[in-house]
């Protein structure tokens, strides 16, 4: 009787439930990898509330933020994932607050109703000086003001924009520029002055 002898250099074909099991194991990794993928492209950038990207533009020197000098210019993305770009190309107030500040609940209240006295012809901006604030107790910041809010909450986890902006502390520290970005105003934060700081800055009574 002959032998039957493997060909030299030929491995012999595996059990079919072994190839069944590496063929599952391929699909699962390959569903896994996809998924991850569709999950990180649908968070998009800077949704992240530890995350929130600031980009500064001119910077100047500690004097950027003074009247008369051009505010340093930077985007972001605030926490509710709209991009802000300063300067806004309007009369624009901004403010700087954080989530555990007493004081600065009514003057982001102020604030908003400023900007609704100018029916559009303004913008405002807040920043979250406080690296700790999440995005949650920035929410709940709002939800204590009082009054609707129709303008962005940047958190500058990085300090960039205060240190770009020399803000010394967030009570009563605002400044207000023209479209531009040229300060006409630094200084408390309240309906008067920043009333009269707008218009000063082009806005119409």
């Amino acid at each position: 009787m002959t032998e039957l002898h493997q060909p030299r250099g030929v491995r012999p074909a595996a059990p079919r439930h072994v190839r069944r099991w590496r063929w599952f194991t391929l699909v699962a990794a390959s569903l896994l990898a996809i998924g991850l993928l569709v999950a990180l492209l649908a968070k998009g950038p800077g949704r992240s509330t530890g995350n929130h990207i600031v980009t500064l533009g001119r910077t100047g020197s500690k004097e950027s933020a003074a009247v008369g000098a051009s505010a340093p210019a930077f985007s972001a993305i605030a926490i509710d994932g709209q991009r802000v770009i300063f300067p806004t190309g309007h009369p624009t107030a901004v403010f700087f607050m954080s989530g555990l500040c007493p004081t600065c609940i009514a003057e982001a209240r102020t604030a908003a109703q400023v900007q609704t006295a100018f029916a559009g012809q303004v913008s405002v901006l807040a920043i979250d000086a406080d690296p700790t604030d999440s995005a949650g107790v920035i929410r709940q910041f709002e939800e204590a003001v009082g009054v609707p809010i129709h303008y962005p909450f940047v958190s500058d986890s990085s300090g960039r924009l205060v240190e770009a902006f020399g803000a010394t502390s967030t009570d009563e520290w605002a400044i207000v520029t023209d479209a531009a970005g040229h300060v006409v105003y630094r200084g408390q934060l309240s309906y008067q002055a920043l009333r009269a700081a707008l218009i000063r800055a082009g806005a119409l009574a």
